[in-house]
């Protein structure tokens, strides 16, 4: 039988600062240098801070004026961990963010390149050398990259050096086709759909277009069939006859079909004209046997 497993979570930190940024605000990032001695940590309340893991009890440095109204902005080292990189964001819609370098020792700020909207995420990559920001507002968003032409290798640097492309002029070039919106022109557009109101002018217009093709009341035809309607001259016309007497045929539900056949039964002389070709070829005619009743044939 296999025994109960128990399992255990050790999850207990080994170092614990409070209060390390400003209460109530959120630590949107963390970073520690390669040398496991140091980490970098960016907050909520405008600030970046510098540890030293072996006296972890109070920040080392402590940059301010840095506003981060997101909670996913970032900060990493640089090539070399000589420098530290994070963005800030625009405080209102007329300013715009910023992307700072510090010094990774003191925490000064060395460079701040000004960018459309709010700087959230950063990267610098060591083995191109470039850095790498995503920016972005409430209209939009959008990734910078920055190269400086001498020191950076690869990546934007060879798209940037490329030549524009030049247009052949070898084959005609077409012009681009104009695309017309469905219903754009008035001779497409379908005035009859439902639920498509239609404008007094344009109500005037179909009626005048329909007025068009009649034919003036002067020219009206008359006399028989006027208008088109059967009976017109008095039930004289030979169709209404007709249909009042539904085409000469009697009603079948109301002929008797034993007098019917009765009313053939001294014809024989004039059917025998059409059934001669069949006198040497028909055979003798065979007729059921009379059966006897169930009665007499018990008796």
């Amino acid at each position: 039988m296999v025994a109960r497993q128990a399992w255990t979570y050790a999850s207990a930190p080994g170092q614990i600062v409070r209060a390390a940024h400003q209460p109530s605000s959120d630590i949107t990032c963390v970073r520690f240098s390669l040398n496991s001695q140091n980490m970098v940590s960016r907050g909520g309340d405008g600030t970046l801070k510098l540890w030293d893991l072996r006296s972890f009890k109070a920040p080392v440095r402590s940059a301010d004026g840095l506003p981060c109204n997101h909670g996913t902005t970032q900060c990493c080292y640089g090539p070399g961990e000589k420098y530290i990189l994070t963005g800030t964001s625009a405080e209102a819609k007329d300013r715009n963010g910023s992307l700072v370098v510090l010094h990774a020792d003191s925490l000064d700020v060395l460079a701040e390149i000004a960018v459309d909207g709010s700087v959230v995420g950063v990267q610098w990559h060591p083995g191109i050398n470039q850095i790498f920001a995503g920016c972005g507002g409430r209209t939009g968003g959008c990734v910078r990259t920055f190269y400086d032409p001498k020191l950076s290798t690869k990546g934007a640097v060879v798209a940037a050096s490329r030549a524009p492309r030049t247009i052949n002029t070898d084959f005609m070039q077409l012009a681009a086709p104009t695309i017309y919106n469905p219903n754009a022109l008035p001779m497409y557009r379908d005035e009859s759909m439902p639920g498509r109101p239609v404008g007094k002018k344009r109500r005037l217009e179909l009626e005048a277009e329909k007025r068009k093709y009649q034919p003036a009341g002067s020219s009206m035809a008359k006399g028989v069939g006027t208008g088109g309607r059967l009976g017109a001259t008095g039930g004289t016309l030979l169709t209404a006859h007709v249909l009042a007497q539904q085409g000469g045929l009697a009603n079948f539900k109301e002929e008797d079909a034993r007098a019917a056949f009765l009313q053939h039964a001294d014809k024989e002389d004039v059917f025998s004209r059409f059934t001669a070709a069949y006198e040497k070829t028909q055979g003798p005619t065979v007729f059921a046997a009379e059966e006897e009743d169930e009665e007499d044939a018990g008796e």
